[in-house]
């Protein structure tokens, strides 16, 4: 998803929106979202095996970091730099701040998602580790 699409899709979950306005600063409010983001969960897009070239954020174990996003441009025409399945929180994050009247509802629904979708990667997490040991168990 591009900006344009971030931000139209944006006005879609909140009543009486106006379109974007460069006046709103959507970028940087959008990097500072991905960074909370990236604080709450693991977003899989920024998983990397080697931290040789990459902005590094974290450390996840010791075969794995993740980067940092990269913060969006809205003339360059390419993706925002994370999952698909956090857009809806990085929306959610945005309009908090860009309506303070709505601001508590809306950092609720930031945390919904984000916790909606790190119970998916543990549940995906504890699926593949139970498969794996099933695989290796030695009945007696």
């Amino acid at each position: 998803m591009i900006l344009r699409e971030f931000a139209k899709s944006m006005n879609s979950k909140s009543l009486g929106r106006l379109d974007y306005s460069a006046d709103e600063h959507l970028e940087d409010r959008m990097y500072t979202g991905m960074l909370k983001i990236c604080s709450k969960t693991t977003p899989l897009k920024l998983i990397v095996n080697s931290p040789k070239g990459e902005p590094i954020l974290r450390r996840i174990d010791e075969n794995t970091w993740m980067r940092k996003p990269a913060k969006p441009d809205g003339n360059s025409g390419l993706d925002i730099d994370l999952d698909n399945e956090l857009v809806d929180a990085l929306q959610y994050f945005v309009i908090a701040g860009l309506e303070p009247q709505r601001a508590k509802v809306m950092m609720g629904m930031f945390h919904t998602a984000v916790e909606e979708y790190d119970a998916r990667l543990t549940e995906a997490y504890l699926a593949e580790a139970t498969n794996d040991a099933s695989r290796f168990h030695v009945f007696p």
